[in-house]
């Protein structure tokens, strides 16, 4: 369940381990569709044919890959066969260790689809229902119809009396399943970008998609606070069905001393305030830390409540023994849960009352104490798993233990003893499981027992989270895990490689946190430095532009790659700080040391090309020296080009054509053609754009880089739209198009949809205009969205949908002033005054 998160909850039959199994088997089936290029043939021999002709033009592709799995596994074309060498020798022709390698390339590339499409770590968190909710049922019935009404509720009281208990039953009882649900974890969650993420992809399953568009659009990062309080009431209204946002813990953002309350916090609440009166929002938490319609004090249990909860679980008991333990807990439902959990584990042992029970607990009622006593009924394995539970910070995923038990136990049969060990402890109230397959301590226990654990048990433990995090690629909870597990440079090697996605799906702040905790002087001298990069990396990102700077002024001075990407950090700190001197100086470094890179390189070439020529080797000689001519002068055009010297540029790229002609390396004349065709583009040279970017097609479809080709494709495309040759941009695009949706490359599906959509409109086929405008915003590719977003404002304009296109150039001029697109602001200009249409701010 925890794997299928969002998949299965759209499937609320889907109950059973059974009936799990045939949702993943349709996902992968699904996944394995994705794979071919186009529609499926419907006759084996067809695919059987396609397939291998496919393999024998391109080498090992998807098609092939399909074929085998159909082979192997899914059997829609073929039957299984009787043994599986008819496979390789009957079918396909290859050898047992080909078809391993083979197949084992088309179980990885399943992989990554089945990935793409469920996007395992994206989990809407869901209340843990009780059932020991007693004596509440006047503040339920009070809450929902104030809820209801549309107004905001907060339950408060001290630590366990029942406040998330309470909520949750809120939660079951509402009207509909849009409900929401955020739980506030220092250091984990508790920033604005957490939130929006969170809340974000929420509203966008329900129907609300303005906020999630725009964080995509921003590539997971928003640092307006006023834009995304718009967004997220422009979304709430837009719904059919009222959500009902709750949010637990809410008074950890709030310090009693306000002075030294974290600016982060500050937005935080401020934003969720925002939302009063657009949606019914429950607070919950110790103190009321906001304003509410209501608020409700969640009080003790009264002697006639703990009577029908001791009656519910069938635990025998006098008015005597109700009174005692009324004193000892003073009514809250935390303390007398633990009692009665203590009473169950004991039973099995041996017998005793209730009374006797109590007799056992220290004078004083306190959680440590009777967690203690209760620890000592618990045997070796659930004591273990209690612990391993107590390092993460959220619900960890349950099929983690279910299939991993070894660690924990000698015994042989893991799967079925961990099924039952789970399932003990949660009748002992001891961990909850929430609707999607995640389970967890009770809040107040996983303190106690992480308090409990030595240093080397809470390292090992954090490392084994860190395993169980990475494995389904929530990778900056992993990494949080390696850093407690004493090991920064891991946490750092497995969350840099991975930088775009998590900051995409919002982690980015939540990472800051983590890395900020970590020391430079803990590291080797080259990871350091990597570390104080990432956080420059994570400053900028946060608007924390003085602390970037700072970041990149303590990396030393040297001319490696890492100076090339702290100058484009630092050159981008400077600018948002206002100091565009010096941000072009900074950017002007980056550029020499990305010359010294490359020198280095044709310092090597040359050297060889010395000690050919000593050997009288002259052939190699030359070749060595074409070969570092051709990259320096490839540089040298790429460093003019980025400085607006386009003539320079020019020639220094033809002077590098000149040298790959010379050596007939044909990799190297398609990708400096390429260079070429683009800076055609630049300059308006509409004959050399396309002559340079057709001549790069043909060189790497002749050395069979299928990839390359079609991106070049894609390009030669863009540049018939440049050149408003229309027609012609058709083929390129849709050729290119249906080759990137088969590998799910978003980045150039939307670039090829977005061509697409100007085209059609250009062409006078608004249907198809929409259509693939459409498609673009779907791929959520921020360098695409904002001319997608223009395409449907023209759309709607020439079709005299006054309003839509207004408010769609509306968001265009709002992404394009954001992102200082001057080229599609001018654009919107120009239509704007063709239009007659005014876009009011």
């Amino acid at each position: 369940p925890y794997f299928l998160g969002q998949t299965l909850r759209e499937r609320p039959a889907a109950t059973t381990p059974f009936a799990r199994g045939s949702v993943l088997r349709t996902e992968l089936v699904k996944a394995a569709a994705a794979l071919w290029e186009g529609t499926l043939p419907t006759e084996p021999a067809l695919l059987l044919a396609t397939s291998l002709q496919a393999k024998d033009e391109r080498g090992i592709c998807a098609q092939y890959h399909y074929l085998l799995l159909d082979l192997t596994y899914f059997h829609h074309y073929f039957p299984a066969p009787s043994k599986q060498s008819d496979i390789y020798d009957d079918v396909l022709h290859v050898s047992r260790a080909t078809y391993d390698r083979h197949l084992r390339e088309a179980i990885r590339r399943l992989g990554e689809l089945l990935l793409l499409h469920l996007q395992p770590t994206l989990h809407v968190e869901q209340p843990i229902a009780t059932s020991d909710l007693v004596g509440r049922e006047e503040m339920l019935a009070k809450c929902i119809e104030s809820l209801q009404a549309g107004k905001s509720v907060f339950l408060c009281g001290a630590s366990g009396i029942g406040k998330s208990a309470l909520g949750a039953a809120v939660a079951e009882e509402w009207l509909s399943p849009a409900v929401f649900w955020f739980t506030v974890r220092v250091t984990l969650n508790d920033q604005l970008t957490s939130l929006l993420f969170a809340l974000g992809n929420f509203l966008h399953q329900q129907g609300g998609s303005r906020l999630w568009l725009q964080l995509v659009a921003n590539a997971g990062v928003l640092k307006d606070a006023n834009l995304a309080l718009e967004l997220t009431r422009a979304d709430l209204a837009d719904l059919a069905t009222q959500p009902l946002l709750c949010f637990d813990e809410i008074d950890l953002l709030r310090p009693l001393d306000l002075e030294t309350e974290p600016v982060q916090h500050t937005q935080f609440l401020a934003f969720v305030e925002g939302l009063q009166g657009h949606a019914p929002l429950l607070f919950m938490g110790q103190r009321a830390v906001l304003s509410c319609d209501l608020v409700v004090p969640v009080a003790r249990l009264r002697l006639a409540e703990m009577q029908a909860w001791l009656t519910h679980a069938g635990i025998p008991h006098t008015p005597q023994l109700l009174t005692r333990l009324d004193a000892y807990t003073a009514g809250n439902p935390r303390l007398v849960a633990l009692c009665l959990v203590l009473y169950q584990a004991v039973q099995p042992q041996a017998t005793f009352t209730l009374n006797e029970i109590l007799d056992q607990l220290p004078q004083t009622p306190a959680l440590g104490p009777i967690w203690q006593r209760l620890q000592q009924r618990l045997d070796r394995a659930e004591n273990r798993l209690l612990q391993a539970l107590s390092v993460f910070r959220g619900p960890a995923p349950r099929d983690a233990w279910e299939y991993q038990l070894s660690w924990l136990t000698d015994e042989s049969t893991a799967q079925e003893l961990a099924t039952t060990l789970i399932a003990r402890l949660i009748d002992y109230r001891l961990v909850q499981e929430d609707a999607t397959g995640g389970i967890a301590l009770l809040p107040t226990l996983r303190d106690v027992i992480y308090a409990q654990l030595t240093a080397e048990q809470r390292e090992d433990l954090h490392a084994h989270a860190a395993v169980v995090r990475a494995t389904r690629g929530e990778y900056t909870a992993a990494a949080y895990h390696l850093h407690h597990a004493g090991q920064p440079a891991a946490a750092l090697a497995i969350w840099e490689p991975n930088l775009e996605q998590e900051v995409r799906r919002g982690q980015a702040a939540a990472a800051l946190a983590i890395f900020e905790q970590i020391s430079y002087h803990r590291l080797p001298e080259k990871v350091g430095k990597q570390l104080r990069l990432l956080r420059s990396r994570l400053y900028q990102l946060g608007g924390y532009s003085e602390q970037a700077l700072a970041e990149v002024e303590a990396l030393p001075a040297d001319g490696d790659e890492q100076a090339v990407e702290a100058s484009v950090v630092a050159g981008d700190a400077l600018r948002t700080l206002g100091r565009s001197d010096e941000a072009l100086a900074t950017y002007n470094t980056g550029l020499v040391a990305a010359a010294q890179l490359l020198q280095q390189s044709t310092w090597l070439h040359a050297k060889r090309g010395t000690v050919y020529l000593q050997q009288r080797e002259l052939h190699h000689a030359r070749r060595e020296a074409l070969q570092a001519r051709y990259g320096l002068e490839n540089l040298e055009g790429a460093i003019q080009e980025t400085a607006g010297n386009y003539g320079a540029a020019r020639r220094h790229y033809l002077n590098a054509l000149e040298s790959a002609e010379l050596l007939d390396d044909k990799r190297g004349l398609a990708l400096v053609q390429r260079n070429l065709g683009v800076l055609a583009a630049h300059q308006n040279d509409e004959e050399h754009a396309i002559h340079y970017h057709q001549q790069a097609l043909a060189f790497y479809e002749e050395i069979g880089d299928r990839v390359s080709a079609e991106e070049v494709r894609s390009n030669l495309a863009g540049v018939f739209v440049q050149f408003q040759q229309f027609e012609a941009a058709l083929p390129p695009a849709q050729k290119a198009l249906s080759f990137f949706s088969a590998r799910r490359n978003t980045f150039w599906v939307a670039q090829n949809t977005s061509n697409l959509a100007t085209v059609y409109y250009e062409l006078g086929n608004y249907t198809q205009a929409q259509h693939y405008a459409e498609l673009t915003l779907e791929q959520e590719e921020p360098q695409s969205y904002p001319y997608a977003l223009f395409t449907l404002g023209q759309v709607y304009s020439a079709q005299q949908r006054w309003a839509e296109a207004q408010a769609h150039f509306g968001r265009v001029r709002q992404i394009a002033q954001q992102t200082e697109d001057r080229f599609l602001l001018e654009q919107l200009e120009v239509i704007l005054r063709e239009s007659q249409l005014e876009i009011v701010d």
